[in-house]
């Protein structure tokens, strides 16, 4: 039994194993060959790839980056730098620069975030009561020092013209129009007249920053004064925004970012806003009407997208209309002169 076993296994061997074991030698060794050479090569340039660090590595403390990259690295440091003040910033404030009058107001980002809206206007005393903007008036002393600001500026001026002589003095009032009508000669050295006949001179640029100051110091004297720990700010906490006339050029933008840095607020916590869209935008926000909600109850509605309203800014020397659709862009905007309109 076990040699018939034997015997008939064996001519089994060669009809089955030996041809498929030829066959297998012979091919699958060509692709196995280039297969490793494959393999190889790939392992070569995988190894060149990892051996890349390991030769930079210790060759870094003794190249240094050429001047050209170093101020490239900077250049991208100082935009994550600015991105990352804007996002910490705690505190709003806007200035609006009016031809006749201005002023400026407020929001902190814990009441914007929790939608409170409680947006701070501070008062100005007048005669007759109080306003939530003040005269676009600026008093100088002979020596070019910053004065009085609005109404204070008209009254003292005025009432004591009998007791002080202010043939020395710089008094200017809509000083804003020089920028109307000398804006194609706008710089830092433009000198514009104070609002007297045969008025004194003094750089407009130094005009407009103590203007810009005088509400920055303002703004900071009120929560200081406020004495409160939860709302105390100094001036890298507040992100500025300067609203301008939509028709300004490039010249007058840059004059007033330069007024606003002397008067030391930098370029990084500055934005200018058109005052059109500035306008447009806070309509938005505005209650418009009442809608019932879910539980049956009222609440105050702002408007919502896809509204169509038009923005007036009637304010001198002329009229400003932004016509405004969709999501809130402003889709086409014109510019009239007052003049004839009634």
């Amino acid at each position: 039994m076990g040699g018939k076993q034997s015997t008939s296994a064996e001519p089994s061997r060669p009809s089955t194993a030996p041809p498929a074991s030829r066959g297998s030698d012979k091919k699958p060794a060509a692709k196995t060959s280039h297969d490793d050479s494959k393999t190889t090569a790939t392992s070569r340039q995988h190894s060149e790839k990892t051996k890349t660090p390991d030769k930079t590595t210790p060759a870094e403390p003794s190249k240094r980056p050429s001047k050209k990259t170093e101020a490239k690295n900077d250049g991208a440091n100082f935009v994550k730098d600015i991105e990352n003040k804007k996002k910490l910033k705690l505190l709003v404030a806007a200035i609006d620069f009016g031809t006749t009058y201005s002023g400026y107001a407020c929001l902190t980002k814990e009441k914007f975030e929790t939608c409170k809206g409680e947006i701070h206007c501070p008062t100005w005393e007048r005669e007759g009561g109080l306003s939530h903007q003040a005269p676009t008036s600026v008093l100088f002393r002979p020596n070019k020092t910053f004065h009085s600001f609005g109404y204070d500026a008209e009254k003292y001026y005025h009432e004591n013209s009998d007791n002080i002589d202010f043939k020395e003095w710089y008094f200017y009032k809509h000083f804003k129009m020089k920028l109307y009508t000398d804006k194609d000669l706008l710089t830092q050295d433009t000198i514009i007249e104070d609002s007297r006949e045969a008025g004194n001179r003094m750089k407009a640029v130094d005009v407009f920053a103590a203007v810009i100051k005088y509400f920055k110091d303002h703004l900071l004297k009120y929560f200081k004064d406020r004495n409160d720990d939860k709302e105390y700010f100094d001036n890298n906490d507040i992100h500025w925004v300067i609203t301008v006339p939509a028709i300004w050029d490039l010249k007058a933008k840059q004059f007033m970012k330069d007024a606003a840095d002397k008067a030391g607020i930098s370029g990084d916590q500055l934005t200018l806003a058109l005052e059109p869209e500035a306008a447009s935008l806070y309509c938005r926000k505005v209650p418009v009407s009442v809608e019932t909600t879910k539980d049956g109850g009222k609440a105050i509605a702002a408007m919502q997208n896809g509204s169509q309203y038009i923005v007036f800014d009637q304010g001198a020397p002329g009229l400003e209309r932004a016509s405004v659709r969709d999501e809130g862009h402003a889709s086409r905007r014109y510019y009239m002169d007052l003049k004839g309109v009634s």
